[in-house]
């Protein structure tokens, strides 16, 4: 069973790190578009207003997704290393509480999120 989820954790990473570059190559494809309409009046003609329709959404989606799926992949990886700092210095009990704390409050805040998200999605139907 941890092999299967340490490779389902290895897969939501590379995933999340594939949104990251489709992130950018929309933002950049967009940038390109701009670039293009404004050099149009250099060379005489008009601009044709070039434009990804509703990249910013799309790049917003994009956004959420990635950081969703990459919430396991850093935890199973130890790349909360600030928390685990502070967290090591702490004793037994007080340690015990702070995970606690830790964990009800990224619980709602992906619960948050999660939320949010869903809104965004009931929008674009």
């Amino acid at each position: 069973m941890r092999s299967a989820l340490d490779r389902l954790y290895a897969a939501s990473g590379a995933l999340s790190a594939a949104f990251l570059v489709a992130i950018c190559l929309i933002v950049l494809a967009q940038v390109a578009c701009n670039a293009v309409d404004a050099a149009l009046p250099l060379v005489g003609r008009s601009p044709i207003g070039l434009v990804i329709p509703s990249y910013a959404e799309f790049a917003g989606f994009f956004l959420a997704a990635s950081s969703f799926l990459a919430l396991a992949y850093t935890l199973r990886a130890g790349g909360h290393i600030r928390v685990r700092l502070l967290l090591q210095r702490l004793p037994a009990g007080a340690q015990r509480a702070a995970e606690y704390w830790c964990v009800c409050a990224a619980l709602f805040v992906s619960g948050y999120f999660a939320w949010y998200c869903w809104r965004l999605v009931a929008e674009s139907f």
